[in-house]
Order: structure tokens, then C-alpha cells, then sequence
């Protein structure tokens, strides 16, 4: 089982404004920690900080036993462990849905033999030899799945990752979290869509002002 996060008094600023202020967090791996809150409260904000690609002012996060400081670099065996889905699929769309996949296989040292059964299972089998620029945005959102699962990675962050699909990819989408969540991965997931919240039984927390308020009402 994938070990837990450990937030201890992290602070993000842009400016004199202070968006994360002493956060504190203690997650545990399977099960779907999900975390909400009003516009501009600093959601997607922590999930980039997560992920490493912004950095914080103070505080510590450590990944199991990788601990990160302020101004340190996410090392190379922890970034393969992450994985990031968003509303954004990061796919380049002069490559078929196969070359994007070969390029993540290459990155990831994973076998590219695993990612035409992972594109027919998520419903692109017919599609995998086509641009991903000539594909639907539920379409390209299976892309981006597809390369996660292909990258198997130990961190799960997603920033509203079903916003803008259809019925079918959200259901699509939703199933493959709860698999990821109970095979014991970490997974965080930022989401304004309760439902979505409720179908995967996740374990929701608040941010408001730059600290969890867990326990209050998610709206």
C-alpha cells in the first residue's frame, strides 16, 4: 500500500496574500481525500504545490519517507510517483492517442505492450491510430486517464477532473479512481461536483481561509 501525505504548516503566498496559511494534513492511502471549498480559496493552488510545480514559503510535506522543504525540488523518484489529472490534459495533439502513450511508457520506464489494452479498455480502441487533436474533449480526457493508469503512479492528484464530460466519460472516469483508491493508492481530488463526491465515498475536507475545516458543511 502506498504510503500517507503528511502536511505540517504549510504557507503559500502570492504577494502580501497568504493563500495556504499553517495548513495541516494527515492523509492516509485508500481512500479518495477530496477537498473543497469557495473559488480562489487555494484548491487547485495545493494540488500544484503537491505535484511540485509551485513552491511555498514555509512548512513541510513529506510523501512517506520523502520529506520537502521550501525551495526544494521534487526528486525524480518522487515526481514518477505522482500522477496529475486535470481539466487540462497536457497531450500533444499532433500524436495519436498510441505516440502519446509511447512517450509516457518512455518516461516512466513502463512496457508500451500494456498501453493498446489500456486505451481498449477505456474505450479508444478504435481510435488509438488518430491524432488526439481531432478527438472530443471527453475523448482526450480518456487520453489523459489512459496515461495515468499506463504511469501507475503511487500519488493520484486531480483538479476537477470530470468537469466539461459526458454521462459516459464521467462514469468512465469515476469507476477508475475508486479501482485506484482501492487498490491502495493516495488519491486528492479537488471538486465542486458533490455527486461525483458521493459515488466515490470520499473522505471530504474543507478549505476555507487557508486551513481545513473538516467536519463543516462542503458546500
Amino acid at each position: 500500500m502506498t504510503e500517507p501525505i503528511h502536511i505540517q504548516g504549510l504557507i503559500r503566498a502570492f504577494g502580501r496574500q497568504r493563500i495556504l496559511r499553517k495548513l495541516e494534513a494527515t492523509w492516509e492511502p485508500g481512500t479518495v481525500h477530496a477537498v473543497v471549498g469557495a473559488n480562489g480559496c487555494g484548491k487547485s493552488t495545493l494540488l500544484k504545490v503537491l505535484a511540485g510545480s509551485l513552491g511555498f514559503e514555509a512548512g513541510r510535506i513529506r510523501y512517506g519517507s520523502t520529506e520537502i522543504g521550501p525551495g526544494d525540488a521534487l526528486p525524480w523518484q518522487l515526481r514518477k510517483r505522482l500522477g496529475f489529472l486535470g481539466h487540462k490534459s497536457f497531450t500533444y495533439p499532433e500524436l495519436t492517442a498510441r505516440e502519446n502513450l509511447e512517450l509516457s511508457a518512455d518516461l516512466y520506464d513502463r512496457d508500451r505492450s500494456m498501453i493498446v489494452p489500456i486505451l481498449t479498455d477505456i474505450g479508444l480502441g478504435d481510435v488509438l491510430e488518430r491524432p488526439v487533436g481531432t478527438f472530443s474533449r471527453g475523448m482526450v480526457q480518456r487520453v489523459a486517464l489512459a496515461r495515468l493508469e499506463l504511469q501507475q503512479p503511487d500519488f493520484i492528484l486531480l483538479d476537477e477532473p470530470t468537469t466539461g464530460l459526458d454521462e459516459e466519460t464521467r462514469g468512465k472516469l469515476l469507476a477508475r479512481i475508486r479501482d485506484m483508491s482501492a487498490a491502495g493508492r493516495m488519491v486528492v481530488m479537488v471538486s465542486h461536483h458533490l455527486k461525483d463526491l458521493d459515488a466515490l465515498q470520499a473522505t471530504v475536507h474543507r478549505l476555507k481561509q487557508g486551513r481545513f475545516h473538516d467536519g463543516e458543511d462542503r458546500s
